[in-house]
């Protein structure tokens, strides 16, 4: 895939190689013989999340990998840390909602405290 992505094909050739991979794809779930583990893996990501696995075949600009999303994360656990973890689950629940709220506006490089403040107005 990442050979193929290379290359910046054109959308009409993109959607042909994505129905190319999601049979792969299904050959893969599809295989019976798979030990406990794999049948695990095979049940709860492959399966899980058939439908979005193939999505940076089908639309330009999207990674293979999520490494951005996971480095940008990273930044709040520091955050989380020194202020002590989260008493409840609900509080890590809306510290988490802000923070990929704050994430996406830094990186469509909006000034997240102004975004917030106008969340918070309307």
């Amino acid at each position: 895939m990442k050979d193929f992505l290379k290359e910046n094909p054109p959308k009409k050739i993109r959607l042909e190689k994505k129905k190319e991979f999601e049979k792969k794809l299904n050959k893969i779930i599809n295989y019976r013989h798979w030990c406990k583990e794999a049948q695990s893996i095979v049940k709860n990501w492959l399966k899980a999340y058939r439908n979005h696995w193939l999505t940076s075949i089908e639309i330009e600009g999207i990674n293979l990998d999520n490494n951005i999303c996971e480095r940008k994360i990273r930044a709040s656990i520091g955050w989380r840390k020194m202020l002590g973890g989260h008493r409840t689950r609900g509080g890590a629940k809306q510290y988490s909602i802000i923070q990929t709220h704050r994430q996406t506006w830094k990186h469509q490089g909006k000034y997240p405290y102004n975004e917030l403040l106008n969340v918070l107005k309307n």
